[in-house]
């Protein structure tokens, strides 16, 4: 073999041997990116996947009034909302005698009905009430809030099957200093005595609403006949022109206070399932959004924007129906974000340090 011949073997050796490495970076770039694609797919799918969950059924809040207010009637064959004119001024003056008396004359659509679902209530959101009267299935329920008891007027007083015969009955409830009492179709069923100025802690800022809560949560279905305040030797009566707003529509539970439900909640098995579900779920978000970003993964980003999506969701809940925002979903979600970012940090360090083995050892094994 002479010496020309020898050279020509050398280039189309070294020519072979760049066109070998050219083949194998591209394949291995190849199979970087691979890894990468299919991480963004899972995260747009997973988070496609939670906003659906959060929203779903994508009710908004909005809601048509199903009052009906004509000849002395106020009529509730759907979800609808009352709310009086004015209400400041019988609630001072009940504050200040401790006292109040309360007619109505009602009929039940609906003897299943729970919530409890609101007759007439004199409240500031669902968990702050001066007075409530509702039903729960069949049964009248009143909650009276006093110096004995929560903000919310609990524990409650239940009258047993009011409203199972689907009929119109006389509901009368009464507060005169240190004595309670209902009435119903004339026959008394409660009578308690009340500790000492007993509505001095109730709250003056409060709105009258029948029918439903002020903020819409807990709609009742009937007719009112009778709606009538008496404090002070006045008397109020809804049902007179002028004495009740009927909104064409309204927003259905925009209250924020709903975030620090889970503070005052009993905890059982469901809700700690719940905490469970919302920490486990955002696990793979964390994970799937810190890989994207590999090499070089940033816990710090992919915890943000977690806690940013996840606080935008529980905000826009208070406007879906049938969804109920809380300030711990939004912080178990956020923890399970960081969870899974940390584990993408460490399996993505030990993929680096796998590839750089492989890459040792294959120089090594490969042929000079």
């Amino acid at each position: 073999m002479d010496k020309n011949e020898t050279e020509i073997r050398t280039v189309l050796a070294i020519r072979s041997g760049k066109r070998a490495v050219s083949v194998m970076t591209s394949s291995a770039a190849a199979k970087c990116r691979t890894p990468i694609l299919v991480a963004r797919v899972a995260a747009i799918f997973l988070v496609v996947a939670y906003l659906t969950t959060a929203l779903w059924p994508f009710r908004i809040n909005r809601l048509r009034n199903g009052a009906v207010v004509q000849n002395g009637v106020i009529r509730f064959p759907f979800a609808g909302l009352t709310l009086a004119e004015q209400s400041g001024g019988w609630l001072d003056t009940a504050i200040r005698e401790n006292r109040f008396h309360i007619r109505l004359r009602v009929r039940s659509l609906n003897r299943h009905q729970i919530g409890p679902a609101q007759i007439c209530t004199v409240s500031v959101s669902p968990w702050n009430h001066n007075l409530t009267i509702a039903q729960e299935r069949a049964n009248l329920v009143v909650r009276l809030r006093t110096t004995a008891t929560d903000q919310n007027g609990t524990p409650p007083y239940v009258v047993r099957d009011v409203f199972a015969d689907g009929q119109s009955h006389d509901i009368i409830v009464d507060a005169a200093e240190e004595k309670f009492s209902i009435e119903v179709d004339g026959e008394q069923v409660v009578h308690e005595q009340l500790p000492a100025h007993p509505l001095s802690n109730w709250r003056r800022e409060c709105d009258v609403a029948l029918g439903n809560e002020p903020t819409g949560d807990h709609p009742w279905l009937g007719d009112i006949f009778r709606a009538e305040v008496s404090v002070g030797g006045d008397t109020i009566d809804y049902l007179q022109p002028h004495q009740l707003r009927v909104p064409p529509v309204y927003w259905k539970g925009i209250d924020f206070r709903r975030f620090w439900l889970f503070m005052t909640a009993t905890w059982d098995r469901r809700m700690v399932a719940d905490a469970f579900l919302n920490f486990l779920c955002f696990v793979p978000v964390g994970f799937v959004l810190n890989f994207v970003r590999r090499p070089h993964g940033s816990i710090t980003l992919v915890v943000a924007v977690c806690a940013l999506m996840c606080g935008g969701v529980e905000v826009a809940q208070l406007c879906f129906d049938t969804r109920c925002p809380s300030l711990l979903d939004w912080l178990l979600n956020t923890l399970g974000g960081m969870a899974g970012a940390i584990a993408a940090y460490f399996f993505m360090a030990r993929i680096e340090v796998a590839g750089k083995w492989q890459s040792k050892h294959r120089n090594k094994i490969l042929p000079r």
